[in-house]
């Protein structure tokens, strides 16, 4: 299955972005939790 760079860049771009959303969500979860205790 041959991928075009062009996809390919967009299907990284989406990852890093999922990616880096679950982390902040994880962070400021735990940074609630820290601070509510």
């Amino acid at each position: 299955m041959q991928l075009n760079p062009v996809a390919a860049v967009i299907m990284a771009l989406i990852a890093w972005a999922a990616i880096s959303s679950l982390i902040h969500m994880s962070e400021g979860l735990l940074w609630l939790h820290w601070y509510m205790y």
